[in-house]
């Protein structure tokens, strides 16, 4: 018996999720939604499966391939229109007699069907979800070639639901439970509690249970402190630190970071995602960097990687390398301490009252949105530098004791980098032109800059404006090594 699945990724409401995969492979707890129900159908003994696809395609033949791996035939048919599907699947019932098994891939039933071979005698069945006294289609049905043949290719999936339900007579419909329906956020959401509560998990899922469904995959590294709230999944290579609360209803995907302090509930977190402190999250979907609130049906993309982050390969490398720059500012406050000291009581034998200061910049990086901008305070001590009129050698010192050393501790903590842009405020950030502005939000705070390596005296806006311009195009490891180097020879040559 042939099976057609219906996976074409269309799915509006979930636009924000569906850039770069379509709306059946999602993940749901462990695999995607789609493997699910071809798993699912496999277990009731379909060996034939015709998949229609349209978007991100290669990722679902990528998946299941010829389909031998679970011991049956899989066929690929690409549709030009995801919405539309029926002009390609009135092609697929002409090249086979008899019906065909229609299933939606966005949709999950389970019935009391032992076996597949029900279909095989019946001409035409439907599953149906009895909701209250609305009757919804359960995802799947036995279509006999005639009815396929009357068929408008410009039929909608709901007008096709619609049709099915319309036609079934009370004989030719099975009822089925609520079924797992991936079409919005919130619907995600549902889908993924149902399938870890008991009654509904009949899913294959991978992953050790502990006590009442909380599964926990492996290489987890769990804080003795934190708390889970059953139902939770936790995917393989997972780092959940201290004091978290994780529960009810929460899917940690693979290679996520949960920072300490952090709440979790009514949600999915999305693989290789990162999740700051102290943050309390309810009702999302969380991608890396992007927040999806399905309660209010709305998505934001976080600049913050200290809020919500993405931890791929390469921005695993960007947290390696952000430590390391720490922990090497770390001996540099150490080897600096002395002159740190030396210059506050230098200062106070001046009788300067108040010795330290804090500059609050724009954080960076960060969007052009000035209501997204959030700011750092960053330390030095109370002493204003001239603006010209000074030797550059002489205010480059001064600006190392006075700003620069005090400032490391502001790259200990994580706000600066050593080498980057120089700090502003938000209203010198507003004034700026919109290409500069656009230039500098893209850009990272840094101890020392490209102006300050370039110019020995202030540098005007042109000046300030080329050096940052350069720097973000030459902005390297190698590159800021070589700015820093050439900054220390230039305190003791000038």
């Amino acid at each position: 018996m042939k099976t057609i699945i219906i996976a074409t990724g269309y799915a509006p409401e979930l636009s924000g999720l569906t850039k770069n995969v379509s709306a059946e492979m999602l993940p749901l707890l462990d695999r995607p939604f789609l493997q699910h129900v071809v798993e699912n159908l496999i277990a009731k003994g379909v060996t034939s499966i015709d998949f229609v696809i349209n978007e991100h395609a290669h990722a679902v033949e990528e998946l299941f391939a010829t389909g031998q791996r679970w011991g049956s035939e899989f066929k690929y048919h690409l549709c030009k229109e995801p919405e539309k599907p029926f002009e390609l699947v009135k092609n697929i019932f002409k090249v086979n007699e008899g019906g065909c098994l229609l299933v939606y891939g966005n949709r999950l039933a389970f019935s009391s069907i032992a076996s597949a071979d029900i279909f095989s005698d019946a001409n035409f069945l439907v599953s149906v979800w009895q909701d209250g006294e609305k009757e919804v289609f359960g995802g799947f049905a036995m279509i006999p070639s005639e009815f396929c043949s009357d068929l408008d290719v410009n039929m909608s999936l709901s007008d096709f639901e619609n049709l099915l339900l319309e036609k079934a007579s009370s004989s030719q419909k099975i009822f089925v439970d609520e079924p797992m329906v991936l079409d919005t956020y919130t619907s995600y959401l549902k889908c993924a509690s149902m399938a870890m509560t008991s009654e509904n998990g009949k899913l294959i899922v991978s992953g050790k249970v502990k006590d009442e469904s909380i599964w926990i995959s492996r290489n987890v590294i769990l804080h003795p402190t934190t708390k889970l709230i059953p139902p939770v999944y936790l995917g393989k290579d997972c780092r959940v630190s201290g004091k978290c609360v994780l529960g009810p209803n929460v899917v940690i995907s693979d290679g996520t970071i949960i920072d300490e302090k952090t709440s979790i509930k009514n949600s999915i977190v999305l693989e290789k995602s990162y999740v700051g402190e102290g943050l309390e999250l309810e009702n999302v979907i969380i991608n890396k960097s992007l927040l999806v609130n399905a309660k209010h049906n709305s998505v934001l993309n976080i600049p913050d990687p200290y809020i919500l982050g993405n931890l791929s390969d390469q921005s695993v490398k960007l947290v390696v390398y952000r430590l390391a720059i720490r922990f090497a500012a770390c001996f540099l406050c150490i080897l600096t301490l002395p002159i740190l000291l030396g210059t506050a009581i230098f200062l106070k034998f001046k009788g300067v009252k108040k010795l330290f200061v804090f500059d609050e910049f724009v954080k960076l990086p960060t969007v052009d949105d000035m209501l997204m901008w959030k700011t750092v305070k960053v330390v030095r001590f109370n002493v204003d530098l001239p603006e010209n009129g000074r030797h550059g050698g002489t205010r480059r010192r001064r600006e190392l004791f006075y700003y620069t050393i005090p400032r490391i501790l502001g790259v200990v903590c994580g706000k600066l980098y050593v080498v980057g842009l120089a700090g502003r405020s938000i209203d010198s950030v507003s004034e700026m032109g919109n290409d500069w502005r656009e230039l500098y939000l893209q850009g990272k705070l840094g101890v020392i800059s490209e102006a300050s390596v370039i110019y020995n005296n202030h540098p005007n806006d042109d000046e300030l404006f080329t050096a940052e311009a350069f720097y973000s195009v030459k902005k390297t490891f190698k590159h800021d090594l070589s700015l820093f180097f050439v900054y220390v020879l230039k305190l003791f040559v000038l």
